[in-house]
């Protein structure tokens, strides 16, 4: 919500980065990720079911990817607003 200098922008992608588990550096991401009938391509942001791609909205993308590469696996919520919506933790939105 403020102007920041581009080091403290930098320092700030760094620390999300480093929350969610990732690397600030450049990682190799797979051109394809095939899960059952579903193949994942991150660097497009697309999801194909059946050979179909699926018309997804960034959210929607970011949650079916999260529920594949997770299949199997009960996600609180909690967990998901911070993931998704980088939510700090604790806080409990209803809408």
């Amino acid at each position: 919500t403020k102007p920041f200098s581009v080091r403290e922008l930098t320092a700030r992608v760094k620390a999300v980065l480093r929350r969610r588990g990732g690397r600030a550096e450049a990682e190799a991401t797979p051109a394809s990720i095939t899960i059952g009938s579903f193949e994942i391509r991150p660097e497009q942001y697309e999801i194909y079911h059946h050979g179909q791609r699926l018309i997804l909205t960034l959210k929607e993308y970011e949650l079916l990817s999260l529920f594949l590469k997770n299949r199997g696996r009960v996600m609180k919520r909690e967990y998901l607003l911070q993931v998704l919506w980088d939510s700090p933790a604790g806080v409990s939105s209803r809408v």
